[in-house]
């Protein structure tokens, strides 16, 4: 964690009151007033002259590495190679020319909160002390629509009123006698083309060579590392290439068996474990460990936890991976890049579906396609935009990581469409001359993929522990980003599968089918459920009769009822500042209650 504060001295303090967390160093140079902050196991603080710098980083970063990333931030370069793949985010306070320059690396898995007006700015990866410099915190309502379709909202957006997020791979100037940002610029996709006579074979041996060195040196700086394994494609892989370096390494797993006796998750992961002849430890909960972890887990993360799976994730951090782990390798990011469904989908169709971007063939298309589509027809895709330029509401950029329906969120909430994609535009709007399927990995990356890194980071932190996402790290991208498409999309994760072939992986492994490792509906969402206790809390912020018609095996509404309970919980900790032992016990007791009724 890190915090920062700096303001010019004797300005009027007219936003922020004057306060400053416990433990906060004071520094002042030149007329500027600096307070900051830094803990274990990402925060690390350097000063020099008229300078200050806080920030995060994977392992503790050399003095040398600090300061070429400062150069970099003040003659305005690109501060993706400078960042790199160690250092995560990065403030500067340039008290001589009363300049603060903030950075998230692309690789980056740490939320950076800020607030700024006439001259100053408090900047943190923690709400809660932000809440203790006297930054106002406050549930911005008009976040709500996104909120309500993707389970979060994308950074520059926040559920916090006032205070953005920095995107990864993004770099704000603010000028502190002006009290604005006077320059923005972002990680350069465009600089990164397709490298013209790359062989496969050199793709995935250059791949390979990237993603041990990112392992081995996470591993060297840690005497106890360890993989998540889920025992799909990207986990196994790294558990393949960590075991190679490293033969005592070993692995853990999650289980929704306590409610889903189908859950296969263990199945693929010890099946993998046993295949690579490592280690591996499953954690297996109960109704009342998930009930009390979903509030942990939230007041850990500071944000609603979007995946159900992420609050099996924070029980086995706490429970079985604290005191043996110190780091955990996780495969996120890999669908982004390597090619997902929504990759795959418009390589197929694209020179139809260029066709269809001409206006006059795209207006008579449409209306077919409306007339001929149902709810969930095969012909609603193609009624989407699939320009570069997404000034459409209807953009096929948007339904990346959509878990309801337009229609639901209409029928229930009344959102207006242009609000629900108010994050994403803002975000992907630097990157509208990339070609679409660049477009779709950025999307990938920084929404849905960093809010997902960004959760698990913070819950695996609140335990000791850190996560590495060498996938996500700025050689594998910057690699990965110049490989052809035509050579990703060979098959499914083509480049994954040759590693994984090339390590003696038996087909069956490589093509048995994909499994969610979700938590099915049928045993949270319906009434008399797991989730009965807190829908019946959560009326305190919904209408009744709201929550009782999303209390259904429909997906599209049961994610809706997922996503209130994860913003009613979220707004009683973060907001209000409610005692996560005593709402959890809250919970607990009800669902005892609810038990011995039935």
């Amino acid at each position: 964690m890190f915090f920062l504060k700096a303001e010019l001295a004797g300005s009027s303090r007219d936003v922020h009151e004057e306060k400053t967390p416990p433990g906060t160093t004071s520094w002042s140079r030149k007329g500027v007033s600096v307070h900051y902050k830094t803990s274990s196991p990402f925060g690390w603080s350097w000063t020099h002259d008229d300078l200050v710098a806080v920030g995060e980083s994977v392992i503790a970063p050399a003095e040398e590495e600090i300061t070429k990333a400062i150069k970099a931030l003040a003659t305005g370069c690109s501060h993706s190679a400078p960042l790199g793949n160690n250092l995560l985010s990065i403030v500067v306070v340039d008290a001589q020319r009363r300049i603060i320059e903030l950075a998230a690396s692309i690789s980056s898995s740490r939320f950076q909160y800020y607030s700024y007006a006439k001259n100053g700015l408090a900047c943190s990866t923690s709400v809660a002390a932000m809440k203790e410099a006297g930054v106002p915190i406050a549930m911005d309502e008009n976040a709500l629509p996104e909120f309500f379709m993707y389970r979060f909202v994308t950074a520059p957006g926040s559920l916090l009123k006032g205070i953005p997020k920095l995107i990864g791979g993004q770099h704000l100037t603010f000028e502190m006698s002006q009290g604005t940002v006077t320059a923005e610029r972002h990680w350069r996709f465009g600089d990164v083309g397709a490298e013209a006579g790359q062989t496969a074979e050199q793709c995935t041996a250059e791949v390979t060579a990237r993603l041990e060195r990112i392992i081995s040196e996470a591993a060297l700086h840690s005497g106890r590392s360890g993989i998540l394994l889920s025992g799909g494609l990207d986990s196994s892989l790294l558990a393949a290439l960590a075991v190679r370096q490293y033969p005592s390494i070993t692995s853990v797993s999650s289980s929704f068996s306590f409610s889903n006796r189908s859950d296969r998750e263990e199945e693929y992961a010890t099946s993998v474990a046993h295949l690579l002849k490592t280690t591996h430890s499953v954690y297996k909960g109960s109704d009342e460990e998930y009930l009390r972890g979903l509030v942990e887990a939230i007041a850990c993360a500071e944000e609603p936890v979007h995946h159900l799976q992420s609050v099996m994730l924070y029980l086995l951090f706490k429970n079985l991976s604290r005191g043996r782990h110190d780091v955990l390798f996780c495969g996120e990011a890999a669908d982004g890049l390597f090619g997902n469904d929504a990759h795959r989908k418009y390589a197929k169709f694209h020179s139809l579906l260029s066709l269809l971007q001409v206006p006059g063939v795209r207006s008579v298309w449409k209306t077919f396609a409306q007339l001929g589509s149902t709810r969930g027809g095969r012909l609603a895709y193609f009624r989407h935009d699939f320009r570069r330029r997404s000034d459409s509401d209807d953009h096929i950029l948007w339904t990346l990581g959509q878990y309801t329906s337009k229609r639901v969120l209409t029928e229930e909430f009344g959102f207006d469409k242009s609000a629900v994609v108010a994050s994403h535009r803002q975000l992907i709007r630097p990157f509208v001359a990339e070609p679409l399927l660049n477009q779709i990995t950025i999307i990938s990356l920084l929404c849905e993929g960093f809010t997902t890194m960004g959760v698990w980071s913070k819950l695996a932190e609140s335990q000791g522990i850190i996560i590495s996402y060498p996938f996500a790290s700025e050689d594998v991208i910057r690699h990965v980003l110049s490989i052809p498409w035509s050579i990703k999309l060979r098959e499914s994760k083509y480049v994954i599968r040759q590693i994984l072939r090339a390590a003696g992986f038996p087909e069956p492994y490589l093509n048995r089918p994909k499994q969610s490792f979700g938590f099915p509906i049928v045993y949270w969402a319906p009434p008399g459920t797991l989730f009965q206790p807190l829908v019946d809390m959560a009326t305190e912020m919904f209408d009744s009769s709201l929550l009782n018609r999303l209390q259904t095996t429909d997906s599209s509404r049961a994610m809706l009822l997922w996503n209130a309970i994860n913003l009613y919980v979220w707004k009683r900790l973060i907001v209000d500042g409610s005692s996560p032992v005593e709402m959890a016990g809250e919970i607990v007791d009800r669902f005892k209650a609810l038990k011995q009724k039935r």
